[in-house]
């Protein structure tokens, strides 16, 4: 039975800053693809099917077959307590078989920042470099919120330092809003069409630090996540954002 392939451990120590040999995954890889989190006390079904596929889909392993890719389901425990993050934990197993991944891990832990209470991190790796190393950068490590530019990390990434690991240092010039998006989405792999929007709308002068992954171009998240903080600085509001992946265009539509 499907239902028998995947493993649990029960992780119900504080694990955070666990360090142990370095870890073979990519910054990238250390982030989970999408976090869960879970609003009723006693709730623990999992069924958001098309946000699970679509995360994998677009995240760095999203290319791998399932076969050749692990799904590691972590459950941090909150007020609900441990039996109640098992159940989350099992859910959100049963959730990626019926996806189609393959033999996917599910770990409780006690969870270390406020944030992480009643909620899953799954996390997606190529199967060739799960192990041991793996297996502690992941699971017994804190994660770090940077969800405002780009969702979560690990302990061990945040501290070597954000600029040295992923962040891109972006500067915004005070200068017109429409000059200062595009040519801060083409620095990122992206570029700008605006439609109806007032180029003479002010953008005040500050630095913003995006996380990227290690390829240094902005994901869909992101690129958009860069246009809202900027259009956030001006004297410009009620714009509408949309993005196209497949031509890597951010629009910006005005009233």
């Amino acid at each position: 039975m499907r239902y028998q392939k995947f493993l649990v451990a029960c992780l119900l120590a504080s694990c955070g800053g666990c360090v142990s040999s370095p870890s073979p995954l990519s910054a990238e890889m250390l982030r989970p693809v999408i976090v869960m989190k879970y609003t009723l006390p006693m709730q623990t079904a999992t069924n958001n099917m098309p946000a699970l596929r679509d995360a994998i889909g677009v995240s760095s392993v999203g290319a791998y077959a399932p076969e050749d890719r692990q799904v590691v389901i972590v459950s941090n425990i909150g007020p609900s307590g441990p039996d109640i993050a098992m159940e989350r934990a099992k859910s959100g197993a049963m959730l990626a078989l019926t996806a189609g991944e393959v033999d996917p891990r599910m770990y409780v832990r006690n969870h270390f920042s406020n944030w992480q209470a009643d909620s899953l991190e799954v996390y997606v790796i190529p199967k060739n470099l799960w192990g041991d190393s793996a297996y502690n950068a992941i699971v017994t490590s804190e994660s770090v919120s940077v969800t405002a530019l780009g969702g979560v990390l690990k302990a061990e990434v945040a501290r070597l330092g954000l600029d040295q690991v992923m962040e891109r240092r972006l500067d915004v010039a005070n200068g017109l809003l429409l000059d200062s998006l595009r040519s801060t989405l083409i620095s990122v792999g992206w570029n700008l069409e605006s439609y109806k929007v007032p180029p003479v709308a002010k953008v005040s002068a500050f630095t913003l630090g995006v996380v990227l992954g290690d390829s240094g171009e902005a994901s869909q998240e992101e690129a958009m996540e860069i246009a809202r903080s900027i259009i956030q600085m001006s004297s410009h509001s009620n714009l509408t954002i949309k993005s196209d992946l497949r031509r890597k265009v951010i629009e910006i539509y005005g009233v």
